[in-house]
């Protein structure tokens, strides 16, 4: 990522600017410059939960009409709080992109790597949409990719299309008027917090296990460990929810490398110690319905 743009990510969850001044003054890439020309700064801060928060039963774009006509599901990507969704019709391509979070601070800092990540040139090829369309929107300026993306409190929709004239701003606007609002505390309770995490040695009974409860802050969270033991990690999903619901995504760092299990459950993991130290495997269970995630830890003293 480049410097200009961890300058501007690290200024969006606080401070009295979202330009920071560390962007040189030639502004090579246009940040500065599209920044004000959308007016990004006062616009963000009048984004508050007041009047409640985006839903996380979000809209399934294939349920509206301008999908109605031959387009098919091809694909779907699910990553922690992003879903992407790509719809084909011939040659005709759509690419419909979901980033939901928890909180309004987390979507800001997401909008700006959208909008601004990726463009070498000396103007970023977005203008701003309509005022109706999210508390922010903005529409792409090349012809042979249109795309439109709108932020409303804490969900953001990049809509792009190739190769075809679909109707994309009818699109969102059917995206945007299916939206519910709920009182935050609703988005919060949704976060698929597990039950339980089970942590143990691979050739150790269940005795010597570590039991997490993430929902009790004071619940311990460290096993011991050597290189080259293998460490397996089970995830309890909430109560009274299928596994199938969820995705479990990983973090190795330098510390360990994945392992594979004969039979592993959809949440089961297992890992390799491979230098010592005090490790810290991190973790992310993704509800895939809601886009909300549980970010986790497990500390792990590694002995030679």
């Amino acid at each position: 990522m480049k410097k200009e743009l961890i300058c501007l990510l690290g200024m969006a969850s606080g401070g009295p600017a979202i330009i920071a001044q560390e962007i040189p003054a030639h502004d090579p890439f246009g940040q500065r410059r599209f920044l004000k020309e959308i007016d990004f700064e006062a616009r963000a801060q009048r984004i508050s939960s007041e009047g409640g928060m985006v839903g996380p039963s979000l809209p399934d774009p294939a349920q509206s009409p301008q999908l109605a006509n031959g387009w098919q599901n091809q694909d779907e990507m699910i990553y922690p709080s992003e879903r992407s969704t790509f719809y084909n019709k011939g040659k005709e391509q759509l690419e419909v992109t979901y980033y939901y979070f928890e909180k309004i601070q987390a979507a800001k800092v997401k909008f700006l790597w959208v909008e601004l990540h990726g463009y070498s040139g000396s103007k970023i090829p977005r203008i701003s949409g309509p005022k109706n369309l999210g508390d922010i929107s903005l529409v792409g300026i090349n012809n042979s990719i249109d795309t439109i993306t709108f932020w409303k409190k804490n969900l953001i929709v990049k809509i792009r299309r190739y190769e075809s004239n679909f109707d994309t701003m009818g699109l969102a606007h059917w995206i945007h008027d299916h939206l519910t609002l709920v009182p935050p505390e609703e988005v919060t309770r949704q976060v698929p917090t597990p039950q339980k995490v089970i942590v143990g040695l691979e050739k150790s009974g269940p005795e010597t296990s570590l039991v997490i409860y993430p929902s009790d802050t004071a619940s311990a969270n460290s096993l011991a460990a050597r290189v080259g033991e293998t460490i397996v990690i089970r995830v309890t999903p909430p109560s009274g929810a299928p596994e199938d619901r969820y995705d479990l995504k990983q973090q190795m760092g330098e510390y360990f490398q994945p392992v594979g299990l004969e039979s592993p459950g959809r949440l089961d993991r297992a890992i390799k110690a491979m230098k010592p130290g005090s490790a810290v495997f991190k973790y992310v269970l993704v509800d895939r319905q809601t886009l909300l995630s549980y970010r986790g830890e497990i500390k792990i003293e590694i002995q030679p």
